[in-house]
């Protein structure tokens, strides 16, 4: 395929959002989804809603109106001007599963108004305004979204098959059949993984929820020491993670225990086959046997089987990991990004890697390529704390890490990550041409769909990344450090 068409399939969805909101310090937020298919089983969400509407998701409705309704006047689109100061900002990536968008694309449409929902009811009872309670609370509301989500979704099937649904008849065909439910029966069978990212900008609080195998980045700016910091937010929650794999087994009987986790030729998987040991929907990890059979022999439904028997479901869960950070913390550090990505990105790019790039891109979104083991000087990390969630990768710059050059050709965040995952060890333009030219059934073997969001801060008095943005456009580097324009002519020289 020529370099031309794929550069063109790289950015044809790419998307660059500003946020004119004072008072809320998200100021831009950068999009990007690749598919390995021509049906992309990621799906991604960005929504806003003040505090202040809140109440009205669990105000009684008028007739003919629904939750739904409330939904769509309260929240607000990322591009609307307005104050942002009561905003509470939710950024979501669902990985589906099992070749299917079914329970991804619900996903998209329902979890951020349940997430709400759920805040509000929170609200209701509690006050506020205190931080400490506020983390708690609201970290705790987010936590039992995601579980009720998972539970709302795989009861409606059965609750359809009992008749406990009623839909309104088919004018002109009293007592026809109304398969409108029906489809709804899929979700929960498929599944998907699923991260959630939310701004509390009164609480002044981050939180991330995580099911699965996507992955939270955040990078700190420390201004007074002039060094970045890479904040892992999340864990992933797969068969390879030992602490994983040790809590699937110790819910299950011991006698079960090498059947639970296990490789059956590619790697670690529960019952053998699913690697993601947390997700939503998933049934087949989750149903019992004659549950399931009573789903696919009805409703039908394609879900992938476990190798190893279904003894004492359920095997996966939607129980949420939380982390929670304050956006002002004592220590002065400024949050300047936040990426949200599917495991299509982490597949080929280390957690300190997209941090890397992302504060090199924050200086110079288009440069000339920059050696891999230069880049970190450039742009230096304090040294990751111990114990590392997992993956513990090998640090930027180090070892095989080495090899080959970052590329700054992008002004998207996002596209930015995603080019500079497709080239491998050592970096090569053609390499690059050629992954991209692949398409359907062997794309997979090399790349995942990939979605990717980056999310830019401000800090409390609008510099707008002043202080590290002067140096290089004023055409001097930061103190102590090189400009990687510099680099970049000492390794052509």
């Amino acid at each position: 395929m020529p370099f031309e068409e794929t550069e063109g399939f790289l950015k044809a969805n790419e998307k660059t959002t500003v946020v004119d909101r004072p008072g809320n310090p998200v100021v831009k937020v950068d999009e990007n989804v690749l598919p390995s298919k021509t049906a992309c089983e990621d799906r991604h969400a960005v929504d806003i809603i003040p505090r202040g509407r809140l109440a009205s998701l669990l105000a009684p409705y008028a007739q003919g109106t629904s939750f739904w309704d409330s939904w769509a006047k309260a929240k607000v689109s990322p591009a609307e001007p307005g104050d942002g100061s009561d905003d509470i900002v939710m950024i979501s990536v669902f990985d589906g599963h099992c070749n299917s968008t079914a329970t991804s694309d619900l996903l998209m449409k329902t979890l951020h108004p349940c997430i709400a929902w759920m805040i509000a009811a929170a609200s209701s009872s509690y006050s506020f305004p205190d931080p400490t309670l506020n983390t708690g609370v609201f970290a705790q509301s987010v936590r039992d979204a995601y579980e009720a989500w998972d539970a709302a979704s795989i009861a409606t099937p059965f609750a359809l098959l009992e008749n406990k649904i009623k839909l309104p008849d088919v004018p002109g065909y009293p007592g026809f059949p109304n398969p409108g439910l029906v489809a709804l029966a899929d979700a929960p069978s498929r599944g998907s993984a699923g991260i959630t990212a939310i701004v509390d900008v009164k609480g002044d609080t981050l939180h991330v929820a995580n099911l699965g195998d996507s992955r939270a980045v955040a990078g700190w700016w420390n201004p007074e020491d002039k060094v970045w910091r890479c904040d892992i937010l999340s864990s992933d929650q797969e068969c390879e993670n030992p602490a994983e794999a040790d809590r699937v087994r110790e819910a299950h009987p011991p006698e079960e225990a090498d059947d639970v986790v296990f490789d059956a030729g590619y790697c670690k998987r529960l019952l053998g086959t699913g690697q993601p040991s947390r997700a939503f929907g998933n049934t087949s990890y989750k149903l019992p046997l004659e549950k399931q059979d009573r789903l696919t022999g009805v409703l039908g439904g394609n879900q992938s089987k476990p190798l190893k028997p279904v003894l004492t479901p359920p095997y996966k869960t939607a129980e949420a990991e939380v982390v929670s950070r304050h956006l002002h913390p004592a220590s002065g550090e400024e949050l300047k990004f936040l990426v949200v990505a599917a495991d299509g990105l982490w597949d080929r790019t280390t957690s300190e890697e997209a941090a890397l790039l992302l504060s090199a891109h924050l200086n110079h979104p288009h440069a000339p390529d920059i050696p891999k083991a230069i880049l970190p000087a450039l742009h230096p990390y304090l040294s990751p704390s111990e114990p590392r969630p997992f993956p513990a990768e090998t640090l930027p710059g180090k070892e095989e890490r080495a090899a080959g050059d970052w590329v700054f050709e992008d002004t998207n965040a996002a596209t930015h990550l995603i080019r500079n995952s497709l080239g491998g060890k050592g970096w090569d333009r053609d390499v690059r041409r050629k992954v991209l030219s692949m398409r359907e059934g062997g794309t997979r073997s090399v790349r995942d769909d990939t979605t990717v969001v980056v999310v830019w801060f401000d800090d409390d008095q609008g510099r707008l990344h002043q202080e590290m943005r002067a140096p290089l456009e004023q055409g001097c580097r930061p103190a102590g450090r090189v400009s990687p324009f510099e680099v970049a002519h000492r390794v052509v020289d």
